[in-house]
């Protein structure tokens, strides 16, 4: 038998004996088949694994753009899917992270980091994040490098501002990962206001072209509040960045960034007190290089809106700011005090009550215009509540008899306003002083102390009726303490404008104010003269002597130059008729001796 039959019969023999082992074993293969698959996959998972945490697998120079972004993808979506080791056991930690050296490593090189390519330098601070996320608390990068990591991190936030970019979403995702492991805490613990301020802008910048309240919103608060609060202190140009949204904005700016940056500084006031207060304090001392410096009471009014006790050892100093003997400044700090306080009037009570003092001491400064200041915010101070009213009336009763015509003018006005607003508080000797500017030698003072005046009891009447009840219906009136204050109000102006050495036109314009606004007016028909003869009766009835003798006098001069009047009247009226008689007899005569030629 030839060798080839014998391959033959061999190789048939051999077919025959496999197709009956086959056979025999095929249920053996199905039972062991399942397990034998898990294990290939799980083999080749570890496999896949072992090369995407592997050696050069993101680092090959030869890998095109399209298949560095593919593998890219493929680490981060496995680095995102690991978790994070646990820090009980120090040892298998570190035996965890050990896997996760290479891609370490690779994604700090200066090849992936500054990666000419838009998309591959996403990808990489994706990478980046999801490592510091399985390190942390402990970054394996030394500070150069983080630094270069962190400015990545800023570039990708730039595209949140575009929703409808093809990178925001991994951009969203980037800053939802780093705000969940608290990374501004060691970009802070690098001391670079570089990068904090890079930080800062971006995200003030995105923030206009997001809504408030969204989950974006919220994590962009979010990382620039804790930026804030792990400080351990903030440079002026740091603060310059975050005061400058919350002065008033101009017409370009977004309201949305001012409301974010009061928000940020509300939630880290306790953590940055110290900073504030020494950058405050530098710019009040004329010491500071800050942009800002010129603003600086502006910058103050702000902060204390968002939270007062930033400025706890600030205000202090604007005590000095309002006792220097400067011209500029004085004027200045009077004004933000009075804002300050007309916006918080709990300030003057519970805050700073010797800084309140020094403010209230200004109505005696050596400026008018400071002395004016003082006399509008008490105006509007009483109407506050809580208001300390003593100490103002006080100053205000000085300020009557100030010698600047405008301060008095003032003055009257303050009195007399607040008299309108709280009337069971004013003195009544500085409505007494405010009568005498009736006799004031300016005549623009005599006639706004008689027209507040008049309306000032015009308006009591009509929130409060007569002063002793309606004529002819009784009523309670005014009692004791308001009448003191204010029923003799009728009576002075009377008396002042026949007793007091005024002008005739004063006289004149002070019975013009009594029958325009202390009587109800005259309708076109005349039809209400009763009732104002009741009023005018009535007011007779509150007149003291020196009034009841004014009125007497002035009744009497009407009455004279009425006479006087109707003497002139029937004079004139006589020469007419007189004249008109003798034009008659002239024309007779003329026509006579016509005729008789």
């Amino acid at each position: 038998m030839s060798s080839r039959e014998t391959r033959k019969r061999g190789n048939s023999a051999s077919s025959s004996s496999s197709s009956s082992s086959s056979s025999s074993s095929h249920k053996e293969k199905d039972t062991t088949s399942k397990e034998d698959r898990d294990h290939e996959e799980q083999s080749n998972s570890s496999n896949n694994n072992k090369n995407i945490l592997g050696k050069m697998y993101i680092s090959d120079p030869s890998l095109s753009k399209a298949a560095l972004c593919d593998r890219l993808k493929r680490l981060a979506s496995h680095l995102s899917e690991m978790d994070q080791p646990s820090d009980d056991d120090e040892d298998k930690r570190e035996r965890e992270l050990l896997v996760l050296r290479f891609p370490t490593a690779d994604l700090s090189s200066s090849a992936l980091l500054h990666h000419k390519d838009k998309e591959v330098r996403l990808l990489v601070a994706c990478c980046l994040a999801d490592i510091m996320r399985l390190y942390t608390p402990t970054l394996p990068y030394d500070d150069n490098t983080k630094k270069a990591i962190f400015s990545l991190f800023i570039e990708q936030f730039k595209s949140l501002d575009k929703p409808k970019s093809s990178s925001f979403e991994k951009a969203h995702f980037l800053l939802s990962r780093l705000v969940v492991i608290k990374a501004a805490i060691p970009l802070v613990e690098l001391e670079d206001d570089d990068l904090i301020i890079d930080l800062l802008k971006t995200l003030f910048n995105v923030i206009t072209e997001v809504q408030a309240g969204s989950q974006l919103y919220l994590e962009i608060l979010d990382m620039l509040g804790t930026c804030l609060e792990e400080a351990v202190s903030l440079s002026p140009p740091v603060l310059d960045v975050v005061c400058e949204r919350i002065l008033a904005p101009t017409p370009t700016d977004a309201p949305e960034v001012a409301k974010a940056a009061a928000s940020i500084l509300a939630r880290s006031s306790d953590h940055i007190q110290p900073s504030v207060t020494k950058y405050l304090n530098a710019m009040l001392e004329h010491e500071s290089d800050s942009d800002l410096r010129d603003k600086a009471h502006e910058l103050l009014f702000e902060l204390y809106k968002i939270a007062p006790g930033l400025l706890l050892y600030v205000l202090p100093q604007m005590k000095n700011e309002l006792e220097i003997d400067n011209d500029s400044v004085r004027p200045a700090a009077v004004r933000l005090m009075s804002k300050m306080i007309l916006t918080f009037p709990s300030i003057a009570i519970n805050y700073r009550r010797n800084l309140f003092d020094a403010f209230i001491a200004r109505c005696s400064d050596k400026s008018p215009e400071i002395r004016m200041e003082l006399m509008n915010f008490a105006s509007a101070y009483v109407s506050c509540p809580g208001a300390l009213i003593e100490p103002v009336n006080r100053l205000i009763e000085d300020r009557l008899r100030d010698t600047d015509e405008n301060v008095r003018l003032s003055a009257i006005r303050a009195v007399v306003e607040s008299a309108d607003v709280r009337p069971d508080l004013i003195e009544p000797k500085a409505i007494l002083e405010v009568a005498e500017r009736m006799r004031d030698k300016k005549p623009q003072i005599r006639r706004e102390a008689a027209i507040r005046l008049a309306k000032l009891y015009s308006n009591i009447v009509d929130k409060k009726g007569p002063p002793r009840g309606t004529p002819g219906q009784g009523g309670e009136g005014w009692g004791s303490n308001m009448r003191e204050r204010f029923e003799w109000i009728p009576s002075r102006l009377i008396s002042i404008s026949r007793n007091g050495g005024l002008m005739p036109e004063d006289r004149m314009r002070i019975e013009h104010i009594f029958d325009e606004i202390l009587l109800p007016p005259l309708d076109a028909s005349c039809s209400n003269v009763e009732e104002r003869t009741l009023q005018l009766v009535d007011l007779l009835s509150l007149f003291a002597a020196d009034g009841l003798d004014a009125v007497a006098t002035m009744l009497k001069e009407k009455q004279m130059l009425q006479e006087d009047m109707s003497t002139y009247l029937a004079l004139r009226r006589g020469g007419i008729e007189s004249s008109s008689q003798s034009s008659s007899q002239g024309d007779s005569d003329e026509h006579e001796e016509a005729e008789m030629e």
